[in-house]
């Protein structure tokens, strides 16, 4: 049986989105003005449920790229399953959708170095290969960018070395890092998000910004895919 799974969303993000990811395992395709996507994963199951779980497992990947594009994009969401007849017909199988709600992001110079095929090939990879580029991944597309959830995509950044590697390579300093750390810890310079965190610190005299923080986090985040993807 092959299975659709329609995708909401802004229609720019569905049409650059849908020219990167083309995989067995995850495709964007369009028919009859909707876009869907498809899996070979999607093939051996009956339950249009199960089908939905696997096509949100998939779309962490497709909006995480998104964002790290820096286009402009609101999140896409699944709607309704549809089973596709042999004749092409298309059956709308009706279950109650689970959405996710992010932030409409800007176009910045990175569009290009993220937004193609190559990039998604890599970032799907990855998160089926490695468990803290996943957590970071779904951390980056599914929550909102809050002080909390860019320190925790930041500690895993850490733990893997990559913070270390962007000081080495001159990219950024230790002093940036250790600001962003203090300010995220920090409850008087961001507020009840940073009284989360277990270990506190005064609050510096100049905090970072969080759109600051959020774009050095980007920048790990993508440098860590991109090293991933010259490995390959």
């Amino acid at each position: 049986m092959q299975w659709l799974v329609e995708l909401v969303g802004y229609d720019r993000a569905l049409l650059q989105l849908s020219n990167v990811f083309d995989f067995d395992e995850c495709a964007i395709v369009e028919t009859q003005d909707r876009y869907f996507m498809t899996s070979s994963e999607f093939s051996s199951e009956q339950d249009p449920y199960a089908v939905l779980t696997i096509a949100r497992s998939k779309l962490v990947c497709v909006n995480a790229l998104g964002r790290l594009a820096g286009e402009l994009h609101s999140a896409l969401s699944c709607g309704d399953a549809f089973k596709l007849s042999r004749s092409g017909a298309l059956e709308q199988v009706r279950v109650a959708p689970v959405l996710y709600a992010v932030n409409i992001r800007q176009k910045t110079a990175e569009a290009s170095r993220v937004l193609n095929s190559r990039m998604a090939r890599a970032l799907l990879d990855a998160c089926s290969q490695d468990q803290p580029v996943k957590w970071a991944v779904c951390l980056w597309a599914n929550c909102e960018h809050d002080w909390f959830t860019l320190y925790k995509v930041y500690e895993i950044l850490e733990q893997a070395g990559k913070t270390e590697a962007a000081i080495e390579a001159g990219k950024y300093t230790r002093s940036q890092f250790n600001l962003l750390k203090r300010t995220a810890c920090s409850a008087q310079a961001v507020g009840v998000e940073a009284a989360r965190h277990a270990k506190q610190h005064p609050p510096p005299k100049n905090p970072m910004s969080l759109s600051d923080a959020e774009n050095v986090i980007a920048s790990l985040l993508r440098d860590w895919l991109l090293e991933r993807l010259r490995t390959r």
